[in-house]
C-alpha cells in the first residue's frame, strides 16, 4: 500500500571500509568490530552508523553529534524521543540521514540542515514528529531524495526545495501540509519525482 513501504524506498546500500559482524555494543571489542558501524580503515574513526531494522530503541543522544559520520541510517527501529539539534554538527561530512519508521516526536530543529552542505539523502518519513519543514533545508544545495511521507509535518510547502538543483525525489506525502500549491515548482526543468497526495493543499 502507500504507506507500506515507505522505509524500504529510503534504504540506502552502504558499502563499510571495516565492519564485522561483533554485537553491536560488545564490552569487549573496539566500535569499529561491532556490527552496523562502518570506520574508515585508516584512522579506525567511525564514519557509518547503520542499524536498520534491529529493533533499536531508546531516544537519540546528543552526543550522536560530535561524530563526523558520511551516513546515519537509523530506518525501521523503535527509537522515541525528538531528533537533537547536535545533528547540524556533522558539517559537510554527511551524505546520508535516514531515520524513517520510528517513534521520533517534536519538531525538527530549526537549524539541523544549516551546515549539511554534502548531504544527498534525508528520510523521515512514518513518524509522530510536528511543526513545519524548517526553512534551513534550503541549505541542502546537494540533495538528491527527501523522504518525509507520513511524517506529521504541518504548515505549508517550503518553496526552498525549488532551489536544490540535484533533486530528483519529493516525497512529502500523508501529512497535515496547507496551503496552495506553489507556483514555483512548475519551474523544475529536470525529471523530479514529486509526491503531495494525502494533505490538505488545493
Amino acid at each position: 500500500d502507500y504507506f507500506g513501504t515507505s522505509c524500504w524506498n529510503e534504504f540506502e546500500n552502504i558499502e563499510m571500509e571495516r565492519s564485522t559482524n561483533t554485537p553491536f555494543l560488545s564490552p569487549k571489542s573496539h566500535e569499529c568490530d561491532w556490527g552496523g558501524v562502518g570506520c574508515y580503515s585508516k584512522t579506525d574513526v567511525v564514519g557509518v552508523i547503520s542499524i536498520i531494522g534491529n529493533n533499536l530503541t531508546g531516544t537519540l543522544p546528543k552526543e550522536i553529534g560530535t561524530l563526523k559520520l558520511q551516513q546515519l541510517l537509523l530506518q525501521q527501529n523503535n527509537i522515541a524521543g525528538t531528533i537533537p539539534d547536535a545533528l547540524h554538527n556533522y558539517g559537510d561530512s554527511i551524505k546520508s540521514m535516514i531515520l524513517g519508521c520510528n517513534s521520533l516526536t517534536g519538531t525538527l530543529p530549526p537549524s539541523i540542515f544549516r551546515d549539511l552542505t554534502n548531504l544527498t539523502h534525508f528520510g523521515c518519513s512514518m513518524n509522530i514528529l510536528s511543526g513545519s519543514i524548517p526553512p534551513s533545508v534550503n541549505n541542502l544545495g546537494n540533495l538528491k531524495k527527501f523522504y518525509a511521507l507520513g511524517a506529521g509535518f504541518n504548515g505549508t510547502i517550503p518553496i526552498d526545495f525549488t532551489k536544490m538543483k540535484s533533486l530528483e525525489y519529493l516525497e512529502l506525502g500523508g501529512n497535515q501540509l496547507s496551503g496552495s500549491f506553489p507556483t514555483s515548482f512548475t519551474q523544475w526543468n529536470n525529471g523530479i519525482w514529486v509526491s503531495f497526495s494525502h494533505n490538505n493543499i488545493v
